[in-house]
């Protein structure tokens, strides 16, 4: 069993081991005086095991194979990068009104993070990657028609520029390998 902070990840074999671990939790609630959430828990076993598994727990039981399957946001089983890239897009709010400066802040910390996280476990394609950054590079360009050359969006402030980060350049440590 690997315990981190508030995570508890344990492998069963089989129901008798479902049964134990099950047994393990409801001692360390009686204990601890502390409950699993079951809005934020879910078990997962294997394909076969997932109906036979504990009946009577109320937390949901899912196979490991389920393309839901999440740990800490990321889904362990593939990511859909271009509805990843849809979502995140649709989540930035409009900045027109802020500088240059801030709303480049505002995505090299608040948007390129998330991202960085998700590459960390799958590689974003270069190509969807490409089609994202034109669409950030379109969110941040002043909406009076004048444009400013992505060069000198991603120029650090230091050196003149407006300090966009370049995603790829980022994220290219993770596809070194």
């Amino acid at each position: 069993m690997i315990l981190m902070a508030d995570d508890v990840i344990a492998t069963v074999n089989d129901e008798t081991d479902a049964v134990i671990f099950h047994s393990l939790i409801s001692q360390f609630e009686k204990l601890s005086n502390l409950k699993l959430n079951p809005m934020k828990s879910v078990a997962y076993g294997t394909p076969g095991a997932k109906n036979r598994m504990i009946q009577n727990w109320k937390i949901p039981m899912n196979a490991i194979t389920d393309p839901q399957f999440v740990y800490l946001g990321i889904p362990l089983n593939g990511l859909d990068w271009e509805r990843r890239l849809k979502v995140t897009l649709k989540k930035i709010p409009p900045l027109w009104d802020k500088a240059i400066e801030v709303r480049t802040l505002y995505i090299n910390t608040y948007v390129f993070s998330t991202l960085y996280y998700f590459d960390q476990h799958h590689c974003c394609p270069p190509d969807i990657l490409t089609t994202f950054k034109q669409q950030i590079t379109k969110r941040i360009q002043p909406p009076n028609g004048f444009k400013i050359s992505t060069s000198k969006i991603q120029t650090p402030i230091w050196l003149g520029g407006f300090g966009l980060l370049d995603l790829s350049h980022q994220m290219m440590g993770r596809k070194a390998f």
